[in-house]
């Protein structure tokens, strides 16, 4: 009998800056090693955003002022049901470095597409775009 699938909520910060959106590559070990991803933080499912922006700002390592929901990426991965839930970010400072991730860019949507992203991270980054969070996007 397998286990039942374990839920895991993550907050993702989708902060937009002159046409490029933040990307941080995760650590090697760990769930999706090594890849590229929007920031994330894990949160409690019923988490209200203010514990989610508390979250990606410790992340981050900079205050992250939370502009909004953009809606919530559901996937089925084998030994997790994941949510993504996708917030609008900007902040007074950029981070440029933190210790919650290896390395942080800011991307254009064409090159973060060529970077190594899990495909439930690429469908959080398509439904930030449908979204409109870049200009002529």
């Amino acid at each position: 009998m397998r286990a039942t699938p374990k839920k895991l909520t993550l907050a993702v910060a989708v902060w937009p800056h002159a046409g490029t959106l933040l990307l941080a590559r995760r650590a090697d070990a760990g769930l999706f090693g090594g890849l590229w991803e929007l920031p994330a933080a894990e949160i409690a499912d019923d988490a209200p955003d203010s514990e989610a922006r508390a979250r990606l700002s410790a992340a981050l390592g900079v205050d992250v002022i939370l502009e909004g929901a953009l809606g919530t990426v559901k996937r089925q991965l084998t030994h997790r049901d994941l949510s993504l839930r996708l917030l609008r970010v900007s902040g007074p400072r950029r981070p440029a470095s933190t210790p919650a991730f290896r390395e942080l860019r800011w991307c254009a949507p064409d090159d973060a597409g060529k970077l190594g992203m899990s495909t439930a991270m690429q469908r959080a980054l398509d439904l930030a775009l449908e979204a409109g969070v870049l200009p002529g996007g």
